[in-house]
């Protein structure tokens, strides 16, 4: 599908073509494929720049395990955008060998669409370099002469897939990593490192106390990536008999629910509604990211979760990988090494913590935070796309 021929000649238009699975919580509660992380990180920096006055379109669709494990066509109906998120849900094929096609016509025949209504946008950018994004993005360069800008969120760690992810990246106008070590390692500019961000800073350090029963919280999906497995040893290990551990995410819980009925200080939670995680996070006593650094896909991408926690004003324990740039290592507590057994013990040391070193590391936390709201992310981002050219 040439651009050109569809839309031969495309006024400008004054908004952000935004690319990427952006969905409202009921989508994500009901599609195991679909990253709840993903779509909360776009949705908070396209609300922040909607808020800045910049309009966005958004097109995306619903990720499904590959049928027969998932459903077959998916339709609009799928799922839904969150309120005040203007845009489209496509529709494609989810068979095997059919899927990567389906979305690429797809998301072009809906690209072209946007055009036609609303103009040529100001810039294309797309939530990672998938294949159906990535044809888009190329596209938009070489039919409409406008720039497309490539947020890489994830990237794959192994050399092979690693050199054709950079090959498609480096063909975009301008890129925003959110990983320190991609950011560092991927040459040519324009280039923006923009981790992640916030919408609120929910606590005062002068009011952090110990809580009345000790919780130690791990949210996010349940897979090696997210080191779920090492928090479950480490909490054999720990020393206080009346800390609680909760867990809430998607992905496989067996080990999950297997510890929690053999223990019943772990309490597995599941997948959560927003509600109810933010009740659960202001009843933590600690945070707990254990990413194991040794999985090289954990350099490759930001755990976004860590600026979450830390707006609550807790104690984040944190193993530490290269997707973290160098200022999280006052904000974070970061273990000296990947075991259990150091993970249990910095925890130990957190729960122990008394009013005044609750608050100095709460102090840290909130000064720490005022770069990371969106509000502030958006600002730089829209600088930024001032450099972007095509």
């Amino acid at each position: 599908m040439n651009l050109r021929h569809s839309s031969p000649s495309p006024e400008d238009g004054d908004y952000l073509l935004w690319l990427g699975p952006i969905l409202d919580e009921s989508t994500l509660q009901r599609s195991p494929a679909a990253s709840p992380a993903a779509a909360r990180w776009q949705f908070g920096l396209v609300q922040a720049l909607q808020d800045l006055g910049q309009s966005v379109f958004n097109i995306g669709h619903v990720p499904e395990r590959l049928w027969p494990k998932g459903r077959l066509f998916m339709g609009r109906s799928a799922g839904r955008l969150p309120s005040g998120i203007a845009g489209r849900i496509v529709r494609y094929v989810n068979a095997p060998f059919i899927r990567r096609g389906s979305l690429h016509r797809r998301y072009l025949h809906s690209m072209a669409r946007a055009v036609r209504k609303r103009g040529r946008p100001s810039a294309v950018v797309t939530y990672n370099a998938y294949p159906h994004n990535a044809v888009c993005g190329l596209r938009a360069v070489r039919d409409l002469n406008v720039p497309w800008v490539c947020i890489a969120a994830d990237a794959p760690g192994e050399t092979a897939e690693r050199k054709v992810h950079d090959a498609i990246l480096a063909q975009a106008s301008g890129r925003v990593l959110l990983s320190w070590g991609l950011y560092r390692d991927t040459p040519g500019e324009p280039r923006l490192h923009l981790d992640g961000g916030i919408e609120e800073i929910r606590f005062a350090p002068s009011s952090m106390e110990p809580q009345p029963t000790p919780v130690i919280l791990y949210t996010g999906a349940l897979t090696k990536w997210g080191g779920v497995s090492l928090l479950i040893d480490a909490f054999a290990l720990i020393r206080s008999q009346s800390a609680e551990l909760w867990i809430c995410g998607h992905g496989n819980d067996a080990q999950v629910r297997e510890a929690a009925q053999a223990n019943p200080r772990i309490k597995w939670l599941g997948m959560v509604s927003e509600e109810k995680l933010r009740e659960v996070s202001e009843a933590a006593s600690v945070f707990v990211n254990p990413r194991p650094p040794e999985i090289k896909d954990n350099a490759m991408n930001f755990p976004s979760k860590v600026l979450e926690y830390l707006s609550y004003g807790r104690p984040v324990v944190s193993t530490w990988t290269d997707g973290l740039s160098p200022d999280y290592r006052d904000a974070l507590i970061v273990l000296q090494s990947s075991d259990p057994e150091a993970l249990a013990s910095e925890i130990d040391t957190v729960l122990s913590w008394d009013t005044e070193r609750l608050r100095l590391q709460a102090q840290k936390a909130h000064s720490f935070l005022q770069q990371k709201l969106w509000s502030r992310q958006a600002e730089r981002f829209l600088k930024w796309m001032e450099t972007v050219r095509v």
